[in-house]
């Protein structure tokens, strides 16, 4: 039985990834580094403090990867705030079904609370969610399932009765993790065939879900 939705953010309810691999590319070329897409690929939802480990591991002393985050901030609010935050497909269609049913939703995401709540509302979609997690709320980055944990004690909704919704392979990762049901929807990230095997389901876009779920309970109460 599914009592709960919980939401990753960037890439599976607002489409940002495609907009923050450019603009990731513009700062290395501003400032001088390589940055490849493996590269960012590995970046996707992890914790500002991982990647600056991975930055680390990778540039040493030679990206100051503050600096550089602080640039991609800037650009990403800029581009956002002249064209607006664009929703992924299917998300409207799906919140307003949850919302008719009653089923709460959380946003568990690797942004911190500051971007991550204004992009949510610029998206106009804050005020669907129930509960969020943010990446500066927790000491375990994805793949591990802390994120989620917390987002569904938030929820008072035990994880074992909440779907999980996901793009990238450290969050599918953690989603499998949390013990509950897991959904993949693919986005700009190829993520291996491995890190797929035993999710509950991979559907298309956000809308998919609404039958996906309807199915699952009416099963569950049969």
């Amino acid at each position: 039985m599914i009592k709960a939705v919980i939401f990753d953010m960037d890439g599976t309810m607002i489409d940002t990834e495609r907009l923050s691999t450019g603009v990731w590319q513009r700062v290395a070329k501003e400032k001088g580094f390589e940055l490849t897409k493996a590269t960012i690929d590995s970046m996707r939802g992890r914790t500002t403090n991982r990647v600056r480990e991975i930055f680390q591991e990778i540039y040493g002393d030679s990206v100051n990867y503050d600096e550089a985050r602080a640039l991609r901030t800037h650009y990403m609010n800029e581009i956002m705030d002249r064209d607006g935050v664009p929703k992924k497909k299917g998300l409207v269609e799906l919140l307003e079904y949850l919302k008719k049913e009653g089923i709460p939703a959380a946003v568990a995401t690797s942004t911190r609370s500051e971007a991550a709540i204004k992009n949510l509302k610029n998206a106009g979609v804050y005020d669907y969610m129930q509960a969020g997690v943010y990446g500066d709320m927790v000491t375990k980055s994805k793949p591990d399932p802390q994120t989620f944990h917390m987002a569904a004690e938030a929820l008072g909704v035990d994880p074992k009765e909440c779907v999980v919704v996901e793009d990238s392979e450290p969050g599918i990762l953690a989603a499998k993790a949390a013990g509950g049901y897991s959904v993949f929807i693919q986005d700009v990230t190829t993520v291996p065939k491995e890190a797929r095997e035993g999710v509950s389901a991979e559907l298309e876009d956000l809308a998919e879900l609404i039958g996906w779920i309807e199915k699952i309970n009416a099963n569950a109460e049969a």
